[in-house]
């Protein structure tokens, strides 16, 4: 795996080296496999299309592109469709997307996009299941409470979890529950399911002002 480290123009020649130094491993095939392969995690900064397919830009690596073929490009903006948007939404502080790319080399330092998978987060990089959580995370950091965000990993849906737990208002965990009139007729019918069978919780519709918080304890 590789984690791009800071980009500064001043190092540039210095980062390069240990970058390809790390993905040196991919230009040494074995008889087992055709292509050795790596993972690269940064956040996506935006891409383009070229003679060769998609060109990705991974924030800093200004200076190396990933490629991918147009057609597996075309499918990753049907998966991810409302995170890409998400970078253009209309909010004061952008939310990031992080992204996992599987790539080998096709050819000599150059790296080519097998596979990816992409995470919405804050600008602090609290992971995001959609904007319309976005608000309730600021104004939970802004007032310094002390919360979870559930994740969903493999689950088919996110509507199951509480969008957010809000550790610091008794001695058990304060579900926070999101619902948007923008959710999916599935996701929503889910999400009132699971709100239907607790005794209590903090629901925030969002066409409507966000109530307050339950009181720090």
């Amino acid at each position: 795996m590789y984690v791009p480290e800071p980009f500064r123009v001043e190092l540039k020649d210095e980062i390069g080296e240990r970058r390809r130094k790390k993905l040196a491993l991919l230009l040494s095939p074995e008889d087992a496999v055709q292509y050795k392969m790596a993972i690269i995690v940064g956040e996506y900064n935006g891409s383009e299309p070229t003679a060769f397919g998609r060109r990705i830009v991974v924030k800093h690596m200004p200076d190396v592109p990933l490629y991918i073929e147009n057609k597996a490009w075309e499918r990753v903006e049907r998966s991810y469709a409302a995170i890409l948007q998400a970078r253009d939404a209309d909010v004061p502080k952008k939310p990031r997307v992080m992204m996992a790319a599987l790539v080998y080399a096709k050819r000599e330092h150059v790296y080519q996009v097998d596979t990816v998978s992409m995470m919405l987060t804050t600008d602090q990089w609290i992971p995001l299941d959609g904007l319309h959580e976005l608000p309730l995370i600021e104004l939970l950091q802004r007032e310094q409470r002390a919360f979870m965000k559930p994740m969903r990993y493999d689950a088919r849906s996110a509507a199951g979890f509480p969008n957010v737990l809000l550790l610091d208002s008794g001695t058990v965990p304060m579900p926070l529950h999101v619902m948007s009139p923008l959710m999916e007729a599935k996701e929503r019918s889910a999400k009132e399911k699971v709100l239907a069978g607790l005794p209590a919780a903090w629901v925030w519709m969002t066409a409507k002002s966000m109530p307050a918080l339950p009181a720090h304890r």
